[in-house]
């Protein structure tokens, strides 16, 4: 791993501990991740139910508030969000593997692989990683905004405290009661993200990149080394597969190939749909297109 992509994680890692989302941390002593506290391990579970709840508030909001099939699709994409959200950090008991993995990717630089210059792939996942830190900013702060200024949008948790698009609330506790609202809608957005970072970006696509770049290496030291040679590093490869396999295949499997193109797939279809319709808010509609991508 490069020490670029070392930083990106350090960061991620911070902005975790910051938001108290994930049971690990970056240990600023030892220069590699280590497991939270027990005090802080519970405070994540904390959020962690603070979480299933607003999942059950925006399914709420899907059945029971909006009347359109646009409105259902953007509540739909609120409920989609935040349960993919939820099944990412459901990590109890805490899986030791992925923290050791990920100690793992971190303490194997490219000189390991005989790399002179930086693979594609790595670079994209910098990449993924920047896209990913701008959108959460973004998107976290959109929605706060939206629901301090329009609080009835159908994606929004203030959604459930409106009659026919007006609050149920007077001035005095509009204020308080929507302030609440935009806080948490930001401080649930950037938690849901830095899971997904760390999870997705981490622990999968710097899982999959090494063993991509682990594989390149066997091929061009297979004709300078001896058959045996060739044939412990491929066994070892195969090792680091199915270590990343065994940190994978439940939780991060299920939400990288099922419900995320799934998620996609409504964002594309409520964004196109809004971006045809004449009353419909544009800029809702290009934040959904820029989410997509």
């Amino acid at each position: 791993m490069r020490k670029e992509d070392i930083i990106l994680i350090k960061r991620n890692l911070h902005r975790a501990s910051y938001y108290r989302c994930l049971p690990v941390k970056w240990d600023s002593k030892t220069g590699n991740i280590v497991l939270q506290d027990t005090k802080s391990r519970k405070v994540v579970i904390f959020t962690l139910l603070v979480n299933l709840a607003i999942c059950f508030c925006r399914i709420f909001t899907t059945f029971a508030h909006s009347s359109s099939l646009i409105d259902k699709a953007e509540a739909g994409i609120g409920a989609v969000m935040y349960s993919i959200g939820f099944i990412l950090r459901f990590d109890l008991p805490i899986d030791h593997d992925i923290v050791k993995f990920v100690v793992f990717l971190i303490l194997h630089p490219n000189e390991k692989f005989g790399l002179t210059k930086t693979s594609k792939v790595q670079l994209l996942i910098q990449f993924l990683f920047y896209c990913g830190e701008i959108t959460s900013l973004l998107i976290a702060t959109t929605v706060s905004i939206l629901t301090l200024l329009s609080p009835c949008q159908p994606i929004l948790l203030s959604s459930l405290l409106c009659s026919d698009e007006n609050l149920i609330f007077t001035l005095k506790d509009q204020t308080i009661t929507l302030l609440s609202l935009a806080t948490l809608e930001f401080i649930a957005f950037q938690q849901l993200t830095t899971c997904m970072m760390y999870y997705i970006g981490t622990v999968v696509l710097h899982g999959v990149a090494f063993i991509w770049l682990s594989s390149q290496a066997i091929v061009k030291k297979f004709r300078k080394s001896t058959f045996l040679k060739s044939l412990l590093e491929y066994r070892e490869l195969k090792v680091y597969e199915k270590v990343l396999n065994s940190c994978a295949k439940s939780r991060i499997l299920l939400v990288t190939a099922l419900v995320v193109p799934g998620w996609q797939i409504l964002l594309c279809y409520t964004a196109m749909k809004l971006l045809h319709s004449e009353h419909a808010n544009k800029f809702e509609a290009n934040l959904f297109l820029w989410a997509y991508i």
